[in-house]
């Protein structure tokens, strides 16, 4: 989404609004550091272990690392949020590293966002991803900053714009005609493998895992979301986060 530098001061009680919710939906919050650069698939919000694409065998124990991803002569490294060392990654997604890098830093001289799914290897201090989560431009979006700790899945669309996180019980909402949050409570929340419906009075949230790309920005997420309140819908894209 764009972000609004300056305020028209004849144009300020419409712009006041519209300010707050980019503000909202860029997390305006401090960085999260190093909590969060790696969880287990095994939480609540995730369900069941990912699927291999070829072999179709469940992986097991495997972690999502959040952080820079650069490409040098020597590969690719991912710096991980909250650090400066940058660890080398074995690419074995069948080529999404490639693509991502192409799309989001076309000539190879700027780091792109990434969230990876793979093990790592302790005494080599390297990475092997096996599937990309979520990608975008630096800058694009709120990238290691997000605030992963206080969401399960944050799920956001354009036209009109607007955010919802879940979390365990509870639903909110902002739009750009209401930037302060509207907060739904006793939701409950359904699981198949890895898709997730979380659902309370007059509101649901439905996230199904596969690729999706925002329309504007075109950051890159691993899940398609559909929100329903009070019988309208939206429809965007979805990160998961830790809770």
């Amino acid at each position: 989404m764009s972000k609004i530098a300056c305020i028209d001061t004849f144009s300020r009680s419409f712009l006041f609004p519209l300010a707050a919710f980019i503000l909202l939906a860029a997390g305006c919050s401090a960085p999260s550091g190093g909590p969060g650069n790696e969880l287990s698939t095994h939480d609540d919000s995730a369900g069941k272990a990912l699927h291999g694409k070829q072999s179709g065998k469940s992986l097991e124990n495997l972690k999502t690392f959040r952080g820079l991803l650069a490409v040098r002569s020597e590969g690719y490294f991912l710096t991980l949020c909250g650090t400066q060392k940058a660890l080398p990654v074995l690419d074995e997604t069948a080529g999404e590293l490639q693509a991502a890098m192409k799309l989001f830093a076309p000539d190879s001289k700027e780091p792109v966002f990434t969230e990876l799914l793979g093990t790592s290897t302790p005494s080599s201090d390297a990475l092997t991803a096996r599937e990309l989560l979520h990608a975008s431009a630096v800058g694009e979006s709120w990238g290691c900053r997000e605030r992963f700790g206080e969401f399960s899945f944050k799920a956001m669309g354009n036209e009109p714009g607007w955010i919802m996180k879940a979390a365990p019980g509870e639903l909110s909402l902002t739009t750009m005609d209401s930037p302060s949050p509207r907060r739904f409570s006793g939701v409950t929340s359904a699981q198949s493998g890895e898709d997730a419906v979380f659902t309370g009075e007059d509101v649901s949230l439905t996230l199904t895992r596969g690729v999706c790309m925002d329309t504007m920005s075109g950051e890159q997420f691993g899940w398609r979301a559909e929100a329903v309140v009070d019988g309208t819908t939206y429809r965007g894209c979805a990160v998961r986060g830790d809770l």
